[in-house]
């Protein structure tokens, strides 16, 4: 998957409830990555987590990430009260065209940092917003059914809006209300990053689209 610092936005992560007392690691667990403090369930190391919570320090012990998921998920900040809570780098999904509409290049933005299912994309703190003119751009989470064939998969959830544009002075910069930018709630229990375009009318002044999730008003112009 290629992904690119310039195309990673903020996310916060829920993370399942432990009913476990203890909100501090042991001595003998390392206690920060990169100057975020990884306290309990989150843990470094063997014996220093809970299933699921686990914490890698990479890059020399600069950066922490969660290492279940696909490519590299940065993690920001970590939080255990009133219960466990990581803010995230998502990455954001893209699809371009040429002047003839025909889809020159793609990222899904898909991202698996649930293999144990104990996450989940706040839909309080979070919202899906769409860059581009005439797509709609929708998450999808939790496959049901045909989930090894990609265009027939069933997921649980969806959720997305619609851009417009007539011409390229339609968008207008800091206003996100449908006209070459949307956005729009996610549903709770969303449990991964999994994004879809469907276009019509291609522009040839806006020959790309993107879709991410990402922190309620962190993003300019929502």
């Amino acid at each position: 998957m290629v992904r690119s610092s310039a195309f990673l936005l903020l996310a916060l992560l829920l993370g399942a409830a432990t009913g476990d007392s203890r909100l501090t690691v042991t001595p003998d667990c390392q206690e920060s990555c990169g100057g975020v403090d990884i306290p309990y369930p989150f843990g470094i190391g063997k014996g220093c987590f809970l299933p699921g919570f686990e914490i890698t320090c990479s890059l020399n012990n600069t950066m922490p990430v969660l290492p279940a998921s696909t490519g590299v998920t940065q993690v920001l900040d970590l939080l255990v009260m009133p219960r466990p809570e990581a803010r995230v780098m998502l990455p954001v999904a893209w699809m371009c065209y040429n002047s003839a509409g025909n889809t020159t290049g793609s990222m899904q933005g898909g991202v698996n940092f649930n293999t144990d299912n104990v996450y989940r994309i706040s839909n309080t703190h979070n919202e899906l917003v769409v860059l581009g003119c005439n797509t709609f751009a929708y998450t999808m989470s939790w496959c049901t059914a045909h989930c090894d064939d990609a265009l027939i998969a069933e997921y649980t959830f969806y959720s997305g809006c619609t851009t417009y544009c007539n011409d390229s002075r339609s968008a207008r910069d800091g206003a996100c209300a449908g006209v070459g930018c949307c956005h729009i709630d996610i549903p709770p229990g969303i449990g991964d990053n999994l994004m879809k375009f469907e276009t019509w009318s291609r522009k040839e002044f806006s020959p790309c689209d993107y879709a991410f999730i990402v922190e309620k008003g962190s993003y300019l112009g929502v």
